[in-house]
């Protein structure tokens, strides 16, 4: 399967400046609409403000970004890989605030809980995890399916958590 995301065309200046998505492999916009957050290969988020342009690259991932996604209020980023972990960036800093570890394979997708208390990350072998944010804890591993789950995603009232993967759940 292939899927292709085009922010804008190639080239389209933000504020004099050219965007290219080559070797793009995930956009998640801030809630405010203010910034575009880019996986870029081999392993940097590049997040680019909207408004004037500039570019601040995070680094910190040892293999390729699998998905990121802003939280609700928009002080966290967090991005997924290939390197088996989910990172949790603080926004305005700019900065690494945590690194959950735990996965044992890549981690595919990510999701904040709506009311951004809890983080969702699943991965190649089948592993539904939930962490706590405020204490960075682990609230439940759950075996969601025998292969691959490829992605997840809270309701928007946050009661119900959706996941897809490659066979039923065991």
């Amino acid at each position: 399967m292939l899927a292709t995301t085009r922010a804008m065309p190639e080239g389209t200046p933000i504020n004099g400046s050219p965007f290219s998505d080559a070797g793009v492999y995930h956009y998640a916009f801030h809630p405010a609409g203010t910034t575009l957050a880019m996986a870029r290969y081999p392993a940097e988020i590049q997040a680019v403000d909207l408004s004037t342009g500039s570019r601040r690259t995070l680094y910190a991932h040892k293999h390729q970004v699998t998905a990121m996604s802003f939280g609700p209020d928009g002080r966290w980023l967090n991005s997924s890989s290939y390197d088996t972990t989910v990172k949790l960036w603080d926004v305005k800093g700019a900065r690494l605030a945590h690194e959950v570890l735990g996965h044992k394979t890549r981690v595919n997708d990510t999701a904040f809980a709506p009311d951004g208390q809890t983080l969702a990350s699943c991965s190649q072998d089948g592993i539904l995890k939930l962490r706590q944010l405020r204490t960075r804890s682990a609230v439940s591993d759950v075996a969601a399916c025998e292969g691959s789950v490829h992605c997840v995603q809270y309701s928007p009232n946050g009661r119900l958590l959706a996941a897809c993967g490659d066979e039923e759940p065991p």
